[in-house]
């Protein structure tokens, strides 16, 4: 539908594409001018006395210039370091132990650009707190659930930030700290060996240790952080425990953001299986998700049942085909695997013989149409084994896994209708409040795929006047979220459009801020840099109207500087000031993540409207705020940083600001090497 460009928004909801989150600012940079040389018209040879010496004063000029500024900056490079310490010194004595190790991670993590020593014997420290923060998290659930039976594996939170911070520095560090982690778990009375009860994707986690489970923990990690190759790198070893659910799901993950280091692994797990006597058909059903159906994990279980595991997060789009090295490998070692399979012996376990015949003749009649399309050369062979398999199996039962066989998608007949499952749900469930529970789940989902008109259809169909009230409030927050978006190949006048649905719109101030905020970076980029600075002011007097002592006006200044930083920074303190304000009025902010869970004299309006602007405003928390600044002035912001009253909140700037000052000197350093 083509946006409606009126000033006047009748229709509000057609106005959107695309979210764009609002872009981080660029660092200001000094510049020196350079001094006139000598006179041309004297020979370079035969200078003049005179021009001599007013080449030597122009020379030393220079050097006394580059001179103090080496001198300046050495100086607030030694500041920065400075801070990390003192932050680092007082995280020791948190009450909070998490907070403890965490800050001292983050100052390690840092003091890295600058001190490599000092940062190992920080890791260490950070190290102890973490145990000490996780063993005693341990021992509290125990004391409360009155059992001892606590799993190890599942308190390590303080001990998985340092590890991973480590690993970004220096993977045989992390790889110690891991070691030394497994070898507590180990004294505990936890076996790393066994399998683990709890999987970061959803349900039990099947086929994986306890290790290797905590090693795919710190892998998602450092791959949400931005760091694939080392994510590769920490969860190769789980390879040789073969085939799991775990591991694929993490190789699909992978193959998003580093589709070279996800092929390797999984051609590493094929050469395994290849190897492996043990390896069946399961096995290959896994397998075959990470090449055929990304969206999708298959499995079958030990009675016969197919198990379809939709992985929504996906983005086909963005998803890297399978390499043609990696689509050959899979579907040599598929093939052996289904034809050296053996079938069920007589006087096997009757339960188990079953299925093994199932599950057999279930990925083979799934995996064959690929085969005949991608490796024909291996069909025939199949289709015999299929028709050997089928005449063991009765006709119904056959008949049903030949249809699961085909399930390409979990919607409903295999639509392609990405609110399928939702409209099938609200189809059964009888009306009233249950159906309109379902039909904002519904407003929820169609409004994060930016399908407009048919959030508004549902937030119309629910019956309960309060109710459809929140949900349509909860599509106005989206749309402001996404206001960048919708101009994004937009009119010269975009700006003032995406202004107008603002100033129209009737939303809590937040979500209002961030709005403005977007038509003034709208307006920057299209060279109005007057307009832009009152469309920032309309956004921190919309910021303003937050209650005060809650969260969301923190976060609502701390858009309105991180947007200010890339369009006049005279507004970016001023909007800095109100959010170390701000934070100050909460009394439990930290800061180091955006919650809203106790922001309890802020417009909390339902926990629907919070998830959805958590989600797309996790980003503007106050590391990012400090790192932002810093850039503009280190000296400034670790003064700011310095104001904030609360423990936590200001040993987190303070490493932010410190970390993005000593982060400039290693991006000049690259800039120089380049230059060379």
């Amino acid at each position: 539908m083509v946006p409606d460009k009126s000033n006047k928004l009748r229709c509000p909801v057609a106005l959107f594409a695309a979210c764009v989150v609002v872009a981080p600012c660029v660092a200001s940079t000094r510049r020196h001018e350079g001094v006139c040389a000598p006179a041309a018209s004297v020979p370079p040879q035969q200078t003049t006395g005179e021009g001599a010496r007013a080449s030597g004063q122009n020379t030393r000029k220079r050097g006394g210039q580059s001179a103090a500024a080496r001198a300046s900056a050495a100086r607030e490079k030694q500041r920065a370091v400075s801070a990390l310490l003192e932050a680092a010194d007082a995280a020791r004595v948190f009450d909070d132990r998490f907070y403890s190790a965490k800050v001292q991670a983050l100052a390690a993590d840092a003091l890295w650009l600058a001190d490599e020593r000092a940062a190992r014997a920080l890791f260490r420290r950070a190290w102890e707190a973490a145990t000490e923060a996780d063993l005693a998290e341990m021992k509290e659930m125990a004391a409360e659930s009155g059992e001892d039976g606590n799993s190890p594996h599942l308190f390590t939170d303080a001990r998985d930030v340092v590890i991973s911070a480590a690993t970004r520095r220096d993977p045989r560090l992390g790889e110690t700290f891991f070691g030394e982690l497994m070898k507590s778990q180990s004294e505990l009375g936890s076996d790393p060996r066994r399998s683990a009860q709890t999987s970061y994707a959803a349900g039990p986690s099947e086929g994986v240790s306890v290790e290797g489970w905590q090693r795919l923990q710190l892998a998602e990690r450092l791959l949400a952080e931005g760091d694939p190759q080392r994510a590769a790198a920490l969860a190769a070893p789980v390879v040789a425990e073969g085939p799991s659910i775990d591991l694929v799901h993490f190789l699909l993950e992978l193959r998003a953001h580093a589709p070279t280091e996800a092929d390797d692994l999984f051609l590493r797990l094929l050469q395994r299986m290849r190897g492996d006597a043990s390896a069946d058909s399961g096995d290959v059903l896994l397998l075959s998700s990470y090449i055929l159906t990304p969206n999708l994990l298959t499995t079958i279980d030990s009675h016969g049942t197919v198990n379809f595991r939709n992985l929504s997060f996906k983005n086909p789009a963005a998803e890297p085909p399978p390499s043609p090295r990696v689509l050959v490998a899979f579907f040599d070692t598929a093939a052996g695997v289904l034809l050296r399979s053996a079938a069920p012996s007589p006087d096997a376990d009757e339960v188990s013989a079953e299925s093994k015949l199932l599950g057999l003749f279930f990925t083979t009649r799934r995996l064959l149409p690929f085969f005949e399309r991608e490796a024909p050369r291996h069909a025939p062979q199949l289709h015999a084994r299929l028709q050997s398999l089928a005449a063991d199996i009765d006709a119904e039962r056959r008949g049903h896994l030949s249809a699961q066989a085909d399930v390409r998608k979990v919607t409903s007949n295999n639509s392609t209708d990405r609110l399928g499952p939702t409209l099938d749900a609200i189809s059964k469930a009888d009306e009233g409040p249950a159906r309109d529970r379902l039909r904002l789940q519904a407003v929820h989902r169609a409004a994060e795929l930016k399908m407009w008109e048919r959030a508004q259809s549902f937030a119309d169909s629910i019956t309960q006047p309060e109710a459809r009230r929140k949900a349509l409030l909860l599509v106005t927050v989206y749309q402001l979220l996404s206001l960048r978006g919708a101009y994004a190949e937009g009119e010269e006048q975009d700006f003032e459009l995406a202004a107008s649905f603002v100033r129209g719109a009737d939303a809590p101030p937040l979500a209002l801020a961030f709005g403005m905020a977007q038509a003034a970076e709208l307006a920057a980029k299209r060279n109005k840099p007057e307009r832009a600075n009152e469309l920032l002011d309309q956004a921190s007097a919309h910021a303003g109207r937050a209650a005060q002592g809650g969260e969301q006006r923190a976060v609502a200044f701390a858009v309105v500087a991180i947007t200010a930083a890339s369009i006049d920074a005279a507004r970016a303190w001023d909007a800095l000031s109100e959010f170390v304000r701000a934070a100050n009025a909460f009394d439990e902010y930290v800061g180091d993540e955006i919650s809203f869970r106790s922001d309890a004299n802020s417009e909390v309006l339902d926990g629907d409207y919070l998830n959805a602007i958590r989600a797309q405003l996790s980003t503007f928390d106050l590391t990012k705020v400090f790192t932002t600044v810093a850039r503009l002035d280190f000296g400034r912001a670790l003064e700011q940083a310095r104001a904030l009253e609360g423990r936590e909140a200001r040993a987190f700037a303070t490493v932010a600001a410190a970390r993005a000052r000593l982060e400039r000197d290693t991006r000049g350093m690259r800039g120089a090497g380049e230059k060379q």
